[in-house]
């Protein structure tokens, strides 16, 4: 007998040995053997347990190394979305047999499988999380599909440079919001109709690549919520000092914002910055008192400065009386402003829980105070100011009013190339003025001394020229020009802009050319004024643009006007007071940027919602029937079967991954019941503003099996957070409940412990509180069926709102 067992002893070291590399497996064995040995006295009895334990433990292995195998022959073949959902499924599995390993081993497979024209830009950057790589992929497809497929594409090495900084610098959660892909596709009713391009296209709301400018606002924010919080508002301090002049409405939204915020008393915290050197002879900035002085009389409430480190950890909260505010020192003071420092974002955030960006001039930049903010609270939103010039900026492209004309000054066409490429596909008419000008002409032929062109932008030239034929867009230039003569007499004269200009510096355009612009103004609908009109970039000689001024104030009676930099807007100021009649951006590098197509960091940091209202009377035979929602619903079987077996509710699937909302969508489109429905999104964010709309009562919400966040351990199921709970509770109606299943117990643990605090007592659990209970539906999901097909356990538990 002795001998036998030590036979099967060495037979089991033996095969330990071969799980020495699967840690969960190993720990496995050594507690089975723990357990079984008090049946070494019988030794069949210990022989059957062991064989049944490793022939589990042993397909748990082969399951190991099939994935790691399949892993790492993995390579994109295709899209990089495509390559990442393979990537994300093998790696979702391999942590669930075996959690050790961690990021930098993904991070690493992730880059390898990669497309070389894909990897190597990327890993020069040597980017730390998964995400972050995933994110640069596919950006970096972007812009090698540009490339390919629009004249005006530049090379990656710069493009990847800005747009690295602005993901990397928002942070894990600003990286997922940026991945967030919004998308309303109407429900088909014939299959057919589910493959014919022009519905398709007719019923998609709108293009993906600005879909991360629909964000929450203020405004649309529960007012109740507000109350007690502290709240840290991104502030515009060029809109309090005025240095560009007068801006009354801008001002007025901006002050509104705190004042709205103080009445649903909120504790508000104002973090801003200014110049000193600019306005150093402006009294108010003297120091953070002063500000914080001028402040309360535009407020009308106490502003408390807090000279420093900006932070409330120092501040004593007796001295937080109440409605008043709390104003930090200028940011930049402050180093970890501009760098996006971490420690010093969480400063700023310290003690608070929501953050409201009203500086909408800043978008363009990653700051601490804008991007690196966002990661420490749970709510991020748009001020009034915000959200109206976020709404004018979109606004820029909407060619509802043509034809629409852009009048385009400045200089460096090379960097401005995708821009002007945009405008020349918008747009039914260019005129070209200062330094740009001279491109244009020389790309059309006309004779340009040679010191005016940039040589390195001719290819780009061409294209948007080539463009512009195509599309039958005229394209207009100076006929003549104001110029300053070189011999230091400071004499002027107008000379023609084919005539001969040695001898001569151009300073503006001439009046033949502000008569053209004046004769062909009446026949454009909206005008978009952007870069100056003049040619040496100074106010010295600024006829050109007074003048322009003055014909585009008559033309605001009748059609749209659109001001773009502080030179445009200036000439309209001075002959009007009123704003009301044009749209404005005293930043023309926002606008620039929003052109070229590039992602702007401050906008994208902030909370997404859903921009459109669903037709649910189009979606769902019966709009008024208890609804069901399935938060994360993935390849949408488990509604499909549930929508079968019970006709009385209408179902609706949110879900981030848009190619399977779709192929779930054609899947259904033959389907006369019509009482289930997908929508891609982020519902973290934006499920308040997709069912707060539904006619019928919300009965039930569950959240099954959510994916893992590769980039920390205790984060890898992350997926319920703070708004999300509350805008399921507020919404769920009463007796309402809330269903969790996952398959590993502590994920499942930690979304109910976050229901059960985030809801403030409204919810309950419903039943005995076991987490092993029957599935109440009858109904499993793919990723259900797949766990209880391998013999392990589902945990489930089963909400309730009182």
């Amino acid at each position: 007998m002795a001998t036998s067992i030590d036979d099967l002893k060495t037979t089991m070291d033996m095969m330990a040995q071969q799980l020495a590399g699967v840690q969960d497996l190993a720990k496995q064995f050594e507690k089975m053997m723990t357990m079984t040995l008090d049946k070494l006295n019988d030794l069949e009895a210990w022989r059957s347990i062991a064989e049944t334990s490793m022939g589990s433990m042993m397909q748990q292995s082969k399951e190991t190394m099939m994935r790691l195998r399949q892993l790492e022959t993995l390579t994109q073949s295709g899209s990089v979305a495509d390559y990442q959902a393979q990537f994300e499924k093998l790696a979702h599995e391999i942590l669930l047999y075996n959690p050790a390993y961690d990021y930098v081993y993904f991070v690493k497979r992730f880059l390898a499988g990669l497309k070389e024209e894909i990897r190597a830009p990327i890993a020069l950057h040597r980017p730390r999380d998964v995400e972050t790589v995933s994110a640069l992929a596919l950006l970096q497809e972007e812009e090698l599909s540009a490339a390919k497929h629009k004249p005006f594409g530049r090379g990656f090495t710069k493009g990847l440079a800005r747009a690295t900084t602005e993901k990397v610098g928002a942070g894990g959660q600003g990286l997922s919001r940026l991945k967030c892909r919004l998308r309303c596709s109407q429900l088909q009713l014939s299959t057919n109709s589910v493959h014919n391009k022009k519905e398709k296209d007719k019923y998609s709301c709108f293009d993906q690549s600005t879909s991360y400018l629909h964000v929450q606002s203020l405004r649309d924010f529960p007012t109740e919520k507000l109350s007690g919080e502290v709240v840290v508002v991104r502030l515009d301090s060029s809109l309090i000092l005025g240095h560009l002049g007068p801006c009354t409405s801008s001002l007025e939204r901006a002050l509104l914002t705190i004042k709205y915020l103080c009445k649903a008393r909120a504790k508000v915290v104002i973090a801003t910055s200014w110049d000193t050197i600019f306005q150093s002879d402006n009294p108010v900035i003297e120091s953070v008192g002063s500000f914080a002085e001028y402040l309360s009389s535009l407020l009308q409430v106490e502003v408390i400065p807090v000279d420093g480190e900006p932070g409330l950890t120092s501040f004593k909260q007796e001295e937080w009386a109440q409605n008043s505010i709390i104003l930090f020192e200028n940011l930049v003071n402050f180093r970890g402003e501009v760098a996006n420092c971490k420690d010093f974002s969480q400063k700023l955030a310290s003690g608070a829980t929501i953050f409201v960006n009203d500086s909408f001039s800043l978008s363009h930049k990653i700051l601490a105070s804008t991007v690196g903010i966002t990661c420490f609270c749970y709510a991020s939103l748009a001020g009034f100011h915000f959200e109206e010039e976020l709404m004018q900026l979109i606004k820029i492209t909407d060619t509802t009013r043509r034809p629409y004309i852009a009048i385009i000054g400045g200089s460096n066409f090379l960097r401005k190339a995708p821009a002007l490429q945009m405008l020349t596909s918008l747009c039914d008419g260019l005129f070209f003025v200062g330094k740009l000008s001279f491109q244009i002409m020389n790309g059309l032929g006309m004779t340009v001394p040679s010191q005016f062109i940039e040589r390195n932008a001719v290819k780009e030239v061409l294209q948007i020229i080539q463009v512009a034929r195509d599309r039958n867009v005229p394209i207009y230039y100076p006929t003549d020009l104001w110029c300053l003569k070189n011999d230091g007499s400071k004499t002027l004269g107008v000379i023609s802009s084919n005539g001969q200009l040695a001898g001569w510096t151009p300073v503006d355009i001439g009046p033949s050319t502000l008569e053209k612009i004046s004769s062909i103004i009446p026949s454009y609908e909206k005008i978009l004024w952007i870069g100056p009109t003049n040619y040496d970039l100074t106010e010295t000689f600024s006829v050109g643009g007074t003048q322009l001024g003055e014909i585009l104030e008559k033309a605001t009676d009748s059609c749209d006007v659109v001001l773009v930099g502080s030179a445009a807007c200036k000439e309209i100021k001075r002959k009007t007071d009123s704003s009301s009649q044009y749209t404005e951006f005293q930043n023309a590098t926002v606008v620039w940027e929003f052109l070229k197509g590039r992602i702007l960091p401050g906008i994208a940091a902030l909370d997404k919602c859903y921009p459109y209202r669903i037709p649910w009377s189009t979606v769902f035979c019966e709009p008024t029937l208890p609804l069901v929602v399935d938060i994360g619903s993935g390849n949408g079987l488990f509604l499909f079967q549930m929508a079968k077996s019970c006709e009385s509710s209408n179902f609706l699937g949110l879900e981030m991954n848009e190619k399977l909302v779709i192929r779930c969508l054609q899947g259904m489109a033959s389907d006369e019941k019509r009482n289930l429905y997908f929508v891609s999104t982020n519902a973290t964010s934006t499920f308040r503003s997709i069912v707060s709309s539904y006619p019928g009562q919300l009965t039930l919400v569950t959240i099954q099996c959510p994916n893992p966040d590769f980039n920390k351990e205790q984060n890898r199921w992350r997926m319920v957070r703070r708004m999300l709970v509350e805008a399921v509770v507020d919404l769920l109606h009463t007796n309402g409940q809330v269903y969790l299943q996952s398959d590993v117990e502590s994920v499942l643990l930690v979304m109910k412990e976050q229901f059960l605090s985030y809801s403030k007592g409204q919810l309950v659990t419903d039943g005995d509180g076991d987490h092993r209970i029957d599935n109440p539906f009858g109904v499993v999901s793919d990723w259900e069926r797949h766990v209880l097909a391998r013999g392990a356990p589902m945990y489930r538990t089963m909400l309730k709102k009182i």
